[in-house]
Order: structure tokens, then sequence, then C-alpha cells
């Protein structure tokens, strides 16, 4: 279900070994210290008993006890989870939202805009290089605090930048939210795999993404009508604000957590002491073989292809094209993440049930591939709402990949080195979705017009289909595990 959101989103793979740290959930307070850390739920003393989620455990005397966290308090500590995501998606979109009406208070140039866009990134392309260390080093409920402090920290300041009309701030501003959004979806699946177990871990992440991508819908679907009735700093000042909703919802979570790990340690549940592949070593790189890298190649291609087409071009090529106001644009666009965040769940039983991955990899990627081909052909036409075929086919592919690509990656490298592979996948995709909205927004400036940055992305989903297809073959010839996955 992992879907890049900028990432996004969905990035937050990259620290997937994480869930398996307990550091976070016993261990950081003196009263939780009877739990040792880095532990795995997992790997519960005496076992672990399931029906759906309602995990029961074992104490230290061998009595079935049920962990607080297998009670109805987890839906509370889901939606507040969800809540502090939907603030973080909303204020990531809203400037995609709203291009033109920054362009026109600040007069920057596009290919500073484009800059903008791409700063979010830049952070992302080390920190994921050390797996679970930040999150380690906090708690992870003291990392959903913190990192959630940084993205309302960001977003206040981006605000502020507005108002004052200083681009320097804007910048700064958006690096700080990027090292917080980034490291708050991490904080964020972590919790979930902790209060989530067996059956329903698949949906709670599906409903955590697709409550994310919902937040990006009422970006694209308010921001616009906001600027116009209050102006663009005060639209953004209502981000903020959502940011500041994100914030009491990352304490909810932190309460909530703190309560359970304490209730759990006290009635003498403990967990075993498990080893967690934290940081990027250098000589995992040579153990990654032939099928990772094809994995990674066509992640890295095809996501580019993608969110920053959303971020930087697709609201002014349906302006300039189809002769659509910025609402009516920002409204289309968010239809891609309104379809993703419809389909995420229902894909997820569907994967889990039939397999068939690299089939969905090449599918997926050929319909992004084709999404961009019709862009490139497509007439102009004034208020042609038929445009909205390919953006619902677009989100219908780009839920496919997303939800495919990721949980590949642990299926073909070694358990040991998991954690290597996320942080590597996730640096070279952050790389590419830095650069590319600057090579975007500089093709299109260059030559005002969309052909050049549309055969880009065509392209990078030639490239992702061609390296799919490659995984798919070494697959069939060497047992199938994808396939049957």
């Amino acid at each position: 279900f992992w879907v890049n959101k900028a990432s996004t989103a969905l990035l937050c793979p990259s620290f997937t070994s994480m869930t398996q740290t307990q550091d976070s959930a016993v261990g950081v307070q003196p009263a939780e210290s009877a739990v040792p850390k880095h532990a795995s739920l997992d790997g519960v003393l005496g076992g672990t008993q399931s029906t759906g989620n309602s995990q029961t455990l074992l104490d230290a005397n061998g009595h079935v006890v049920r962990s607080v966290r297998a009670t109805p308090w987890r839906f509370v500590l889901l939606i507040s989870a969800a809540s502090f995501m939907f603030g973080n998606y909303y204020f990531f979109d809203q400037t995609s939202a709203t291009e033109k009406d920054i362009l026109a208070a600040t007069g920057m140039s596009e290919n500073t805009f484009g800059f903008l866009s791409s700063v979010y990134s830049y952070p992302n392309i080390i920190l994921p290089l050390f797996g679970g260390i930040l999150v380690d080093f906090f708690g992870v409920r003291r990392a959903a605090i913190v990192f959630t402090g940084l993205v309302f920290l960001g977003s206040l300041m981006f605000s502020l930048g507005l108002w004052i009309n200083s681009t320097a701030l804007m910048i700064l501003a958006r690096v700080i939210f990027g090292l917080g959004g980034e490291s708050q979806c991490v904080t964020c699946l972590t919790l979930i795999s902790q209060w989530f177990a067996g059956k329903e871990l698949a949906f709670a992440t599906a409903i955590i993404i697709a409550i994310s991508r919902l937040g990006s819908v009422a970006a694209f679907n308010s921001q616009p009508g906001l600027v116009t009735s209050i102006g663009v700093v005060g639209a953004s000042m209502i981000g903020t604000g959502l940011c500041v909703i994100s914030c009491i919802g990352s304490w909810i979570v932190f309460g909530l957590d703190k309560h359970a790990a304490r209730k759990d340690a006290a009635r003498g549940l403990r967990t075993a002491a498990t080893e967690t592949d934290e940081v990027v070593r250098l000589r995992d790189v040579f153990m990654l073989g032939c099928m990772y890298w094809g994995l990674t190649a066509s992640c890295v291609s095809v996501f580019v292809s993608a969110f920053p087409f959303m971020s930087v071009i697709s609201s002014l090529y349906l302006e300039e094209r189809f002769g659509f106001e910025e609402s009516a644009a920002g409204s289309i666009v968010s239809n891609i993440n309104l379809v993703s965040a419809l389909v995420a769940p229902l894909l997820g039983l569907f994967v889990d049930r039939f397999g068939r991955r690299p089939l969905l990899l090449v599918v997926s990627a050929g319909i992004l591939c084709s999404c961009h081909v019709a862009f490139l052909l497509l007439p102009r036409c004034h208020h042609c709402y038929w445009i909205l075929v390919p953006y619902c086919l677009m989100g219908v592919g780009l839920s496919v990949y997303g939800g495919v690509i990721w949980p590949c990656i642990p299926l073909v490298v070694d358990s040991s080195i998991t954690g290597t592979a996320f942080g590597l996948t996730t640096a070279l995709q952050n790389f590419g979705m830095a650069v590319s909205p600057t090579i975007l927004t500089a093709l299109h400036s260059a030559t005002k017009s969309f052909t050049l940055p549309f055969l880009y992305m065509i392209a990078c989903c030639i490239i992702g289909i061609f390296s799919a297809s490659c995984v798919w073959i070494i697959d069939w010839g060497s047992g199938q595990k994808l396939w049957r996955a």
C-alpha cells in the first residue's frame, strides 16, 4: 500500500524494518523498563494467538492476557494517526493547488516554483539511508510529536514567507516541512504496525493511505476557493491550522501508546528481543540481486513520471490546453488521489489473495504511460470534462503500482538486509523526486510547450515497464516467488 506522496507515498517504506522495533512502544519510559529495547510484537514469549486482530499474548507466568493494543482503543489510535497524516498531505499539495496565485503574489519564476517543490525531497535523499536510527533516538511516541511539530513549523514558516514575500523563507520552510513530513509518515506506519496485526494490518494501512490522499483531494478542491475568499496568505494559514490539528492528533497517539505500554508491562506482558536492520551498510549493497535492482529502477522511473507531473505540470496543462480555471483544474487533478484512495483497500485484498505482482507492475506502469501519451496527443478543447478519464485511469494505475511495488522488495532480498534495500530504494527515489520537478518546469519554461515534459515522463514510464518486465522474466525462471506471493 505504500505510495509515495512526493512521496509519497507514500515513501514511508524505506523504514519498514522499523516496524519491528518497539523502543517506541515499550522500554522508553522508566515505568516500562521491564520490556527490552528492539523487541518485536510478533516475538512475544510463548507465542500469540490471533482471531482477526484480537491478539492474545502470554504473560510471564504463561497466562493468556489480551494486550491493550488489541482492544477497540486501537481504532481511536488509527483515526488519530490518520488525522495527523491528513494535515501533512493537505499542506504539501496546497502549493500545487495555488501555483498561479503564489507566482502572482510573490513574483517568483516558474523555475523557482519548481525548485520550491523539489527542495522537499532533498533532505529525504539522505535520511532513508539511516533507517530506524532517528525513530530509535526519539522513540516512536516522541518521534510522532517531534516530526509533526516540524510539519507544523514548516507550514507556519511557509505562510509567513508568503505574508512577507520572502522566497528564501519559503524554501527553508519547505526543507523543514520535508524533514518532518517523510519521517512523520514513517512514524505513523510504525505505530500502526504495533497496534494492528494479522488480517487487520493491511486494512489499517490502507485506511491511513486513503485518509492521507483525501487530504490531497481536500487541498486541490478547497484552496482555490479559499484564495478567492481570503487571499493566498489566508488560504495558506488554513493549511497551517490543519497542521495544528495534526499536532493534537499526535499527542492523542502519544497518550494512547504510552497508556498501552504501561498497562501491558504492568500485567507482565513481555516481548523477546530481536535484531533489527536499521542502517544502510555498504557491504550489504553487494548482496542485492538483479531482481532488486530491476524493482528499484522501475520504482524510481515510474514514480518520477507521476508525482512531479501532479505537482508542477498538471494544473498548468489543464489551464492552458483546456481553458479550465485554477479551481476546476485543481479539482480534476485531485481525482488521481481520490480514485487511488478508493482503490487502495480493495487492491490490497486482491493482491494478498491472488498474487500476480509482476503482471500488475507491468500493467499499471503501462496504464500510467498510456495516460501521458494521451495527455500529449489530445487536442485543445475548451472545458472538455472527458479529460477526467485519463486522470482517473492514472489514479488506478498509481494505486495498483504503489500497492504492489513496495511489498515486492522484502520478497527478493535476504531478511537481514531489508532495511538496506528499502533505504537505498527510497533514497534513489527521492533523488528522482528532487530533480524531476526542476527538469519539468525548465522544459516547459524554455519551450512554452508541454511536448518535451510529456516526452520526458513517457520515457520514464518506458524505463519502468522495461525494468518490471525484466523482473517478471527473472522471477519466472527462478521459482515465481513474486508471481505466487
